[in-house]
């Protein structure tokens, strides 16, 4: 089994903070228009990609083959502004940690498009896989808040008198 480089993994550790507290900062910031807010979050992003990709001396390049081309649409479009402007909007009414659940999912539905898109064959391990991360995720996010603690005599007594 290859190893993975340990650059990618600190990657993917940075990638999850990061939408972490995009999450806790988008419901500090509910008030605000998910519109607006997106737009100051995509704009610092942007620039720290920039400055990232600039210091590894990264080649930019346009790409020329239309169908990169129409991905790289849909990515900057549907799949990043419009996609925090949804999570936005979704953390206006959930809680922090509600919202983190749907992020889980993405895989899943990831797996099954890929399957009805490309004709991805579905493998055993990606079906446990995904079957695992939906009783985890009905585990944590649809069970409920844990039921209260019974009280202790020191909750119900009232403190000693001299």
């Amino acid at each position: 089994m290859a190893r993975t480089p340990a650059g990618a993994v600190l990657a993917m550790l940075g990638a999850n903070l990061a939408v972490g507290q995009s999450i806790i900062l988008g419901k500090q910031l509910s008030a605000n228009h998910p519109a607006m807010t997106n737009a100051v979050a995509m704009t610092i992003a942007a620039l720290l990609l920039i400055m990232l990709s600039a210091s590894v001396n990264e080649a930019w390049a346009l790409p020329t083959q239309p169908g990169v081309a129409a991905a790289l649409a849909y990515l900057v479009t549907l799949g990043s502004v419009g996609l925090f402007i949804l999570v936005l909007l979704v953390v206006r009414t959930w809680t922090s940690s509600a919202s983190s659940y749907m992020f889980v999912l993405f895989p899943v539905v990831t797996l099954g498009l890929a399957a009805w898109l490309i004709d991805e064959p579905m493998t055993l391990p990606a079906v446990l896989g995904a079957a695992l991360v939906m009783a985890g995720v009905c585990f944590g996010a649809l069970s409920g808040p844990a039921p209260p603690a019974p009280a202790t005599p020191t909750d119900v007594l009232p403190p000693p008198t001299r």
